[in-house]
């Protein structure tokens, strides 16, 4: 972990603290105020721009904000602020920049005057490139005040987790999607036998076309639930090994997304399969981010599937480049 405060000096403090050497020498060489006087200044300018950026961030407290849903490769505008605690002292330019996973963002914010007890906020854009865990660690916030001589810097702890839900995919063109339902018994009209239908809603075209018991969906009330499997077993690839293994693994966690997006859109019921956990079947678009949540969560594991019926309709997420 870095260090809590730091301390480094400007290139223009360089230049002053080098003149202020090179004048205190001069004045102690030839015993000349004229030049001791000049060095004297530029040194105390040093000590009080020290002393006023060490007091200022004592007196400063960060505040974050960030969206409740994120997606991946989304932009998205994260909220920093500052806090200035003291009853009377005013604080003068700030700049504060947060931490990702121990790694600075270098998107700095700048506060030109936060006055005593009083709370500044701005956003900095951001757009988060993976799905699954992000921990914001905490913020770095630095002043050059007044004199831009020296840095003073200090670390604040902010620690905070989110989950990013999977990206958006363009697949909302309504013929590949139809296509794409037809080809898994997913026909708007027409549904898959179930014990209790009456035979005379049986399509029997449709069933020798299927293979399978076909029936018109007039004679429901309800639209069948659809379970989108996603194997989460890391085999690597066998020419990208383990790193194209995960791309591609990402890639069906965002057509997963999509493609339930799409089915909540229609009128179904979606759940999701993974190996050792599921999610039951949910319905209604403004259940999304419940299976967003769960996708976000989704990581690398071994084992079988929850046991569903046989009857259950089945989407396996790995078959996406058949269609």
């Amino acid at each position: 972990m870095r260090k809590e405060r730091s301390i480094s000096i400007t290139s223009i403090g360089f230049v002053v603290l080098s003149l202020s050497f090179l004048s205190l020498s001069m004045g102690f060489i030839f015993g000349n105020i004229g030049f001791l006087f000049p060095g004297a200044v530029l040194v105390s300018m040093f000590l009080l721009s020290i002393l006023s950026g060490v007091f200022t961030l004592r007196n400063i407290r960060p505040v974050r904000k960030v969206p409740r849903n994120i997606a991946a490769f989304e932009p998205c505008l994260i909220g920093l602020g500052m806090e200035n605690k003291s009853s009377f002292f005013t604080a003068y330019s700030l700049k504060i920049k947060d931490t990702h996973n121990g790694i600075p963002v270098d998107k700095p914010c700048y506060f030109f005057k936060i006055n005593a007890k009083t709370t500044q906020s701005t956003y900095y854009r951001h757009a988060f490139v993976s799905r699954g865990r992000i921990k914001f660690n905490g913020v770095w916030i630095s002043t050059v005040f007044p004199f831009n001589l020296i840095k003073i810097s200090r670390y604040f702890p902010l620690e905070e987790q989110y989950f990013i839900f999977p990206a958006k995919e363009k697949i909302s063109t309504s013929k590949e999607f139809h296509r794409l339902a037809r080809k898994h018994d997913l026909d708007f009209n027409i549904m898959p036998f179930m014990p209790g239908d009456h035979p005379r809603f049986i399509h029997w075209s449709a069933s020798a076309k299927m293979n399978r018991l076909m029936t018109r969906c007039s004679n429901r009330d309800f639209l069948q639930p659809v379970w989108l499997q996603l194997d989460n077993h890391l085999v690597p690839h066998h020419q990208g090994g383990f790193i194209r293994a995960a791309d591609e693994f990402e890639d069906r966690v965002d057509y997963c997304s999509t493609l339930a997006n799409q089915l909540l859109h229609s009128g179904y019921e979606v759940g999701i399969l993974t190996r050792g956990k599921y999610l039951s079947p949910i319905a209604g678009e403004k259940n999304f981010g419940k299976i967003q949540n769960f996708l976000s969560r989704v990581e690398f594991a071994d084992g079988h599937y929850p046991k569903v019926s046989p009857h259950e309709l089945v989407m396996d997420m790995g078959d996406r480049n058949a269609f």
